[in-house]
């Protein structure tokens, strides 16, 4: 009796040649990398603007891609759109804002 494992037998097409070969994790990696360090970027211009003290603007959807930060939803003044853009900019890592900001006002009383 013999100890050798039979094994199994390919055909050439089911193993990949070394030049159609990529290396998926680094590309998985890196991505993933980067959609990590853009939720830090858009956490950390979120804690910003709740250090502000509006209540409003944290309602506000951020997204982070690379050092550019992306603002949209609804203030009720143009002066809360201000603030909101301010806190951004002074914010560690951003470099450049997108601020597409609605001011909509409610009618009084509501």
């Amino acid at each position: 009796m013999s100890d050798a494992i039979p094994c199994a037998e390919f055909e050439s097409d089911d193993v990949p040649s070394r030049e159609t070969a990529r290396p998926v994790r680094q590309t998985s990696d890196r991505a993933s990398g980067e959609r990590t360090e853009n939720r830090q970027l858009a956490d950390h211009v979120r804690e910003k603007l709740a250090s502000t003290g509006y209540h409003q603007l944290l309602r506000i959807d951020v997204a982070a891609e690379g050092n550019q930060i992306r603002l949209s939803g609804r203030v009720g003044r143009y002066y809360l759109l201000q603030v909101a853009q301010q806190a951004v900019l002074e914010t560690d890592g951003v470099e450049d804002l997108q601020n597409e900001l609605q001011v909509v006002r409610t009618p009084s009383g509501q």
